[in-house]
């Protein structure tokens, strides 16, 4: 299985065009390939069209490495539940509190500490702490483009 991730969460990428052909005559269509992503999230178990994003030079799809996931579930390792265990007596209170304060979990980053409300939101900003990142490369160019100071 192959994950890309976009930084756009509704971003459609298009892979082969559509095209017509004439065919004794007659004008056949031949559907194209695209990537949509949803949620920012595009998995594919296609190894053709894994190749076909890799190769498109589009600084918001980035591809999610299996580093990437295994490090990011051995530190995040949790109930399985967003909003962990819930007692039978606190909702035959109606003890909101406890309910509230379940639901406010957060997945903090494990690299900057930032504090993120999803899974998936987590995933893609961890994505952008790689070297590879359109971030590292913007600031090696201009570390480069620097005046050497006299």
């Amino acid at each position: 299985m192959f994950y890309f991730a976009s930084r756009l969460f509704n971003l459609t990428v298009v892979l082969k065009p559509a095209t017509k052909t004439i065919i004794g005559g007659e004008i056949v269509k031949n559907p194209g390939i695209n990537a949509a992503f949803k949620s920012g999230i595009f998995t594919t178990e296609d190894e053709g069209i894994a190749k076909m994003l890799r190769a498109v030079k589009d600084p918001n799809v980035t591809e999610i490495t299996a580093e990437d996931r295994a490090a990011f579930y051995a530190k995040t390792r949790g109930p399985k539940s967003v909003r962990g265990p819930m007692t039978a007596q606190a909702v035959k209170k109606g003890d909101t509190l406890q309910m509230a304060e379940q639901s406010k979990k957060e997945f903090p980053c494990v690299i900057c500490g930032t504090k993120l409300k999803s899974q998936q939101g987590l995933d893609l900003h961890l994505v952008g702490h790689r070297a590879s990142s359109q971030g590292a490369e913007k600031a090696a160019i201009q570390e480069k483009e620097k005046p050497a100071e006299q």
